[in-house]
């Protein structure tokens, strides 16, 4: 995703700590092994120039009984999110509380860890790619920036979040700041469905959550993408062959169209 190193860089400048909380159930999956893992994580921390510290699940009940899973790994636990577990490990080793904390993430399970562990949330579709933070710990997107953003007038953003249930985190005067997380999921769709819809594909039951951004492999346009192996691609083994993407400039690499 473009500006992660930069943004990254600017908090390290500023004071502070960077740690990574992964979800890594290709463990219990037989998929990778647990020392490939924590060498993914270890890769990833030096693209993003350092972390001060990192955790990773291997644990994934949903592979208890299945071929090549490992037994060991195959359980429930505490650390797997939406649970707090690797979050709550994270600020107990950087010395941290909830409310110096902010977690950025982008699924559902992302968003609830951290509620779990009381910390602040914020979509990395935000905090990396669309609109900037207010400040520090507030979560949310401006009335004002979300109008220039899509270009339409500040009545019309009241409407949008009447519509759309967009909680107002806090009101400054008349500035509503709306719930980051409700207005990312807006912007991703407002970006994919007309994509999808050209395409003529409807996705059988696609969520957004099963799907990820990307650059086209051909043109370098906004690209999203999606599998049967998606699930795979968020916990940190890839499929390329195998995932579907279509893009803005037409290029596509698309599954059988669902039945009339």
């Amino acid at each position: 995703m473009p500006g992660v190193y930069d943004r990254i860089a600017a908090l390290r400048e500023a004071g502070h700590k960077i740690a990574i909380a992964s979800n890594q159930g290709g463990v219990a999956w037989g998929f990778i092994s647990l020392e490939q893992a924590d060498a993914l994580i270890r890769d990833i921390a030096a693209k993003i120039g350092g972390a001060d510290t990192y955790r990773f699940c291997p644990h994934d009940p949903r592979a208890a009984g299945k071929p090549n899973s490992r037994p060991e790994y195959a359980v429930d636990c505490a650390c797997r999110k939406p649970k707090p577990g690797m979050l709550i490990a994270i600020m107990q080793s950087l010395g941290v509380s909830p409310a110096e904390t902010v977690y950025v993430g982008d699924s559902p399970d992302d968003e609830q860890a951290a509620q779990a562990a009381g910390v602040h949330f914020v979509s990395a579709q935000q905090f990396f790619r669309f609109l900037p933070l207010i400040e520090r710990h507030i979560q949310g997107y401006r009335a004002t920036d979300i109008a220039r953003y899509l270009g339409i007038s500040r009545q019309a953003v009241s409407a949008l979040a009447k519509r759309y249930g967009w909680p107002v985190e806090i009101q400054v005067g008349r500035e509503k700041i709306y719930s980051a997380c409700h207005v990312a999921q807006y912007l991703d769709a407002r970006r994919r469905t007309p994509l999808l819809k050209r395409l003529g594909w409807r996705g059988r039951g696609l969520a957004w959550d099963d799907t990820y951004d990307g650059d086209c492999p051909i043109c370098g346009g906004f690209a999203v993408y999606w599998s049967p192996s998606v699930r795979d691609y968020l916990e940190g083994i890839e499929h390329p062959a195998e995932a579907h993407y279509a893009c803005v400039n037409g290029h596509a690499n698309l599954p059988p169209k669902d039945p009339a």
